[in-house]
């Protein structure tokens, strides 16, 4: 794969879109910084309404949405530490999920 584009779709949301090779098909990255818990609850919301309409535009075949959600990392509470639910196992509060 090769870079198609690259683009600041705004302040925490950017898109890199990679152009296939051959039969592989194309893929869009959303790299995302999220809002931290010191912002309203109004602008954490227009972020992710954002971030949704970003995704749901793009007609790449493969999307992928990657970067810092505010998961709180935590004591590893699963056998097999190297999964990712167990270093992300406490989550930001405002969701609701401690």
């Amino acid at each position: 794969m090769i870079i198609g584009s690259h683009k600041s779709l705004t302040t925490r949301i950017e898109r890199l879109r990679l152009k296939r090779c051959g039969s592989v098909p194309a893929l869009t990255v959303f790299v995302a910084y999220a809002p931290t818990s010191d912002y309203d609850d109004e602008e954490v919301e227009a972020f992710y309404v954002e971030l949704e309409k970003f995704y749901k535009e793009d007609h790449t075949f493969y999307k992928v949405i990657v970067g810092d959600f505010n998961a709180k990392i935590g004591p590893l509470r699963s056998p097999f530490p190297a999964t990712l639910v167990a270093r992300t196992s406490q989550r930001n509060p405002r969701f609701g999920v401690e």
